[in-house]
This record gives structure tokens, C-alpha cells and sequence, in this order.
């Protein structure tokens, strides 16, 4: 939802929990199929994105392309070592050196992302603990606990403003010192996602749709991943 810069932030965070309010409403009354069909779309393209982010799936694509360059030229070469020549041997130096070069170019790509994301945490105006913890294990479920500076915004408006999201994520607990406790559930999961890939996703729209807006009239202290 575009804002003016001199907006009041209540009056802007008090529109935006109008609006998760009002889309709760309107999923209520949508056709279940259109919902489902969009969500599916939504998901197949974030996965490729996220894949992008994984140095796993780079360096397993790299090392099956090399297997299946190179062990053909291995075979005969170990085999008939004389019918090779010097054509043979070209062949072999070209798809090795190509598929070291495809292997480099996904390590730059990875490394780049990597290098996005830190930039993007390190502005944040808050601090960000766990990040990297939850980043290096497979998880279905994250739980993220939220101390403020001051006083706690009310726990009405906090779950509207969580409505907007893409993966299912609710107010859990208020803490009585006025910390709430979120969890978020990844839509759609697999066991051999080592690497919590959805979660720096969801983490963006959360800190877009939530926590900065929150942020701007109840400031926050620090924000935790578990």
C-alpha cells in the first residue's frame, strides 16, 4: 500500500491492519480453487528463486555435469588410451574446463545473493538474532519472539497485519513483559530443503508488512529467530 513520507506512522500502521482485516474478509468469500491455483503458482517461482540461494544445489548440479562430462573421456581413455589422439584429448580439455566454468559462474551467482542478504539485514534498524541459525537447518515451522523499546501494540492489530502473508503465520503468545512470540509455517515443504530456503522470503514480507510499519509507532528492540 503506497504512503506518503509525512503520513502519521498510526495512521498508517492503523490502514494497514484495516487492510489485513479487510483481506481476511474477502478470502473468506473467494473461490477456493482461484486461491489455490495462485498460491501454487506463487510457490513454484519463489522455489526457483530460492534455489538460487543455495550452495548446495550449485555444487550438486556442478558436480553431476562434470560426472557426466568427463566419465565417458575417462572410460576410453583408461580403456583405448591410443584411439583418443590429439582430438580426444581436446574434446576432454573443453568439457572440463566448461564445466569448471559453469560450476564458477554458480558460485559467483550464490555468492551474490549471499552478499544481497547480508546487506539487507545489516540496515535493518533493529537487531536480527538467529538469522543464520535458522538459515542452516531444515525447518518446517519458525517461531520469532519480538521485544519493544516500549510499550506493546495492541495483539488485535499485530494478527490482522499478519494476514497479508504469504505463508500462514500467527500470534502465538503475549509475554508479560509485552514481547510477543510469532510462528510461521512454510505453505509448502520438502524434507531435502537442508537450508530453510522459504524463510528469507517470508522474513522480507514480514519485515515489510509488519515489522517496519509496527516499528515506525511502537519501536522494537530486537527481533530473534528460533
Amino acid at each position: 500500500m503506497p504512503m506518503n513520507e509525512s503520513e502519521d506512522p498510526k495512521a498508517r500502521l492503523a490502514a494497514l491492519a484495516d487492510a489485513g482485516r479487510a483481506k481476511r474478509e474477502a478470502e473468506a468469500a473467494a473461490q477456493q480453487h482461484a486461491e489455490r491455483s495462485e498460491e501454487e503458482a506463487a510457490e513454484r517461482a519463489a522455489r526457483r528463486h530460492d534455489r538460487l540461494m543455495s550452495f548446495t544445489t550449485w555444487s550438486s548440479l556442478s558436480s553431476w555435469m562434470s560426472l557426466v562430462y568427463w566419465l565417458p573421456f575417462i572410460i576410453i581413455l583408461s580403456t583405448y588410451p591410443a584411439t583418443m589422439g590429439r582430438m580426444g584429448l581436446r574434446i576432454f580439455y573443453f568439457t572440463a574446463a566448461s564445466s569448471a566454468a559453469l560450476a564458477f559462474i554458480g558460485l559467483l551467482a550464490v555468492l551474490r545473493a549471499r552478499q544481497q542478504d547480508i546487506a539487507y539485514r545489516a540496515a535493518l534498524p533493529f537487531p536480527l538474532v538467529g538469522y543464520t541459525a535458522v538459515l542452516g537447518r531444515p525447518a518446517r515451522t519458525v517461531r520469532c519472539e519480538i521485544e519493544f523499546a516500549g510499550p506493546c501494540p495492541p495483539p488485535e492489530m499485530f494478527a490482522d497485519l499478519l494476514r497479508s502473508l504469504h505463508h500462514p503465520t500467527k500470534l502465538d503468545h503475549v509475554h508479560e513483559t509485552g514481547g510477543l512470540r510469532i510462528d510461521a509455517q512454510a505453505r509448502t515443504y520438502s524434507m531435502l530443503d537442508e537450508h530453510c530456503r522459504w524463510m528469507p522470503r517470508w522474513f522480507r514480507a514480514f519485515n515489510k508488512t509488519v515489522l517496519q510499519p509496527v516499528h515506525a509507532v511502537y519501536p522494537i528492540r530486537s527481533v530473534t529467530l528460533h
